[in-house]
């Protein structure tokens, strides 16, 4: 697409940020505190230089930092480098204003121990631009190179990135995490028989040929059930359940189980009711329909009723099934599991996981 005159004047400063930002990073204080959203152990792969100019606080798994090193470090390279970077004298009033970020696509430990240095390049704007210049530093030497998929696939990259959007990892020691209660907003059946599912964990078995810009991917997971009308004895499919979850680009591509821990439903019995679930990636490019079966069964001595379900939606598939809950509980003790909970799957790319909490 062609770039409005905003948007090349957004491009340049990002450029112009991404020269800057790799003349300091050698810096070994600085590159302690760039440590904390690159490294293994980060919560969110990004942060804003507001955050860094302003001084604010940032709580990470070790505690609560400040980025005082890179924001000094940020102000001294600007005044010594206007002129050989040939930099705008609003260049860091500018990065501020519009909520300009520093993002790190993949996490340091993915990279060999002798390959640590990283590679700063500006956001094309276009995400369908492939690929856009960067810059490294070696000693006082600076390489120009072009950083694009597979170059960060080989060494650690740093984006300077436009519209900041923090991506947040949860703070989750082991992986796994629990959740004992569902949120206050959302009722909880008074039936001792009920029980809470929660969507535990995702995973992405398939990387989509996108391009390198594009930090999340939103997936989500939806149910179709049953809505009975005891009036008329009839029932009605509609889908209920709606999740949205912003996958990081590094558990896409690495195929890694992602933490959710969002309430599925609250009244979740075993009688057999037939449901749809189903799995799909919003954008706005194609659209998918998820149709099934779904049933209600009053009491266990009831017949089911039955009756269709279907949702059409924008984006790309991640498959759907039948279920019945009967069978849920039938198969929540087998293999293969993860975190000790039961791996289920709408289809061979998109494995889940849902636990049961007893109120």
């Amino acid at each position: 697409m062609e770039l409005t005159e905003g948007e090349l004047i957004l491009k340049g400063k990002l450029d112009q940020a991404a020269k800057l930002l790799s003349s300091i990073i050698i810096d070994k204080s600085v590159y302690n505190e760039v440590l904390q959203f690159t490294g293994a152990n980060r919560t969110t792969p990004e942060i804003s230089f507001k955050q860094v100019m302003n001084n604010e606080e940032r709580v990470t798994k070790g505690g609560v930092i400040k980025f005082s090193n890179l924001k000094n470090a940020l102000e001294k390279a600007y005044a010594k480098s206007q002129n050989d970077f040939d930099l705008d004298e609003d260049l860091l009033d500018f990065l501020i204003e519009n909520d300009c970020g520093i993002w790190s696509p993949y996490s340091l430990d993915r990279y060999s121990e002798d390959n640590q240095f990283f590679t700063v390049t500006g956001h094309p704007i276009d995400e369908t631009i492939p690929e856009s210049p960067g810059y490294i530093y070696s000693g006082i030497n600076k390489s120009n190179v072009v950083v694009n998929e597979e170059y960060a696939d080989n060494n650690p990259v740093l984006v300077i990135t436009p519209n900041y959007l923090e991506i947040e990892y949860p703070v989750i020691d082991d992986g796994i995490g629990d959740v004992t209660r569902p949120p206050r907003d959302i009722p909880v059946s008074a039936n001792k028989d009920h029980e809470v599912v929660t969507l535990k964990h995702i995973k992405l078995k398939t990387v989509w040929n996108t391009w390198f810009w594009t930090r999340t991917f939103d997936i989500y997971v939806v149910r179709g059930e049953g809505a009975y009308n005891p009036v008329n004895f009839s029932l009605t499919g509609t889908f209920t359940t709606s999740i949205l979850i912003k996958l990081p680009r590094e558990y896409a591509k690495d195929k890694k189980w992602y933490p959710v821990n969002i309430v599925w439903d609250t009244k979740w019995s075993k009688e057999k009711t037939k449901q749809v679930v189903g799995a799909y990636r919003h954008r706005n490019k194609g659209t998918y329909k998820i149709a099934g079966t779904v049933g209600y069964k009053a009491d266990s001595v009831s017949a089911q009723v039955t009756a269709s379900a279907e949702l059409e939606v924008s984006g790309t598939g991640l498959g759907h099934s039948e279920w019945d809950r009967d069978w849920f509980y039938e198969t929540n003790h087998l293999s293969p599991t993860y975190g000790g909970v039961k791996v289920r799957q709408t289809s061979n790319v998109f494995d889940f996981t849902l636990s049961i909490t007893q109120l």
